[in-house]
């Protein structure tokens, strides 16, 4: 099992962030991701799963 992180800040309206999880959804059916659950927002840097660990480096 694999799992992608990503963080980015963005700014976005309802309607833009709404038009970003589409853009999202397609990316993985085009890449044949099996499970894309949407994405989450919160403070840049958090990573709260227990098995894993946000890495300290930082790519801007």
């Amino acid at each position: 099992e694999n799992l992608l992180h990503v963080d980015k800040v963005e700014t976005h309206t309802p309607q833009s962030l709404a038009e970003r999880n589409i853009e999202f959804s397609k990316l993985a059916e085009e890449y044949k991701i099996a499970v894309y659950d949407g994405w989450e927002f919160g403070e840049v840097g958090v990573y709260d799963e227990e098995d894993d660990e946000l890495d300290d480096d930082v790519i801007e």
